[in-house]
């Protein structure tokens, strides 16, 4: 699974170090000396070299850190603590549990504060991830320390609709229909016809979000598939 959160947090200019105890996790230690590769591939080589256990307890102390460090104020830190939990999750032999309520967590807050500060491209792609979690959690099988499913359908449904909705506002609306088709069926509705979908737009979708001549973008696209 692809990181939406390591894609922001690399963006933001955070440090390329992805690192451990002792320092703040992304490169920069006690002295506040910034610490980072000159080159990413270089970077991802080294980063791959080592195990899997040994990376996860890596992103663990650093967004542990960052939540002791800044404890009252996490808000400008959502994007960075996202990267390291959800890369954490992704280093986890048992599925489920706490790395998975953590980085949903700050997936989730991520996306929130991506979008209350209109950078829509970036909550989509926290939005992403959700999904992506979703997808591999939400299966009964996967279950958390108290014996319920990992993500259960209906946050997942919310995640969708709003991914379905931002990409509506930044006028992707061909992008924009998996998302809402998801949202429908986590939610429990049967797959819409297209007759369906587009009494469905013409209803919420803002005159000014309509593609160019009015035509419904929603018409060829096979639904039940």
């Amino acid at each position: 699974r692809s990181s939406a959160a390591s894609d922001v947090y690399k963006r933001q200019g955070v440090g390329g170090g992805r690192g451990g105890g002792g320092g703040s996790g992304d490169g920069r230690i006690d002295s506040g000396l910034l610490l980072q590769f000159s080159e990413l591939v270089v970077e991802q080589v080294v980063y791959e070299m080592i195990l899997p256990s040994q990376r996860q307890q890596l992103h663990i102390s650093a967004a542990e850190w960052y939540e002791r460090t800044y404890a009252g104020a996490l808000e400008p830190h959502y994007a960075l603590l996202a990267h390291h939990w959800s890369m954490a999750e992704r280093c986890a032999s048992v599925p489920g549990g706490q790395l998975v309520s953590k980085a949903v967590y700050y997936l989730e807050r991520a996306a929130e504060h991506a979008e209350r500060h209109m950078l829509f491209e970036q909550s989509a792609q926290f939005l992403n991830e959700l999904l992506q979690i979703a997808a591999a959690h939400r299966d009964p099988q996967h279950i958390d320390v108290y014996n319920e499913p990992s993500v259960d359908s209906a946050k997942a449904a919310r995640w969708a609709l709003q991914l379905g909705q931002i990409q509506m506002h930044l006028s992707q609306q061909r992008e924009a229909v998996e998302p809402l088709l998801q949202a429908l069926l986590l939610a429990g509705f049967p797959a819409p016809s297209a007759g369906s979908w587009t009494k469905l737009y013409r209803r919420f979708v803002p005159p000014r979000l309509h593609t160019a001549g009015g035509e419904i973008p929603f018409t060829d696209v096979d639904l039940t598939d």
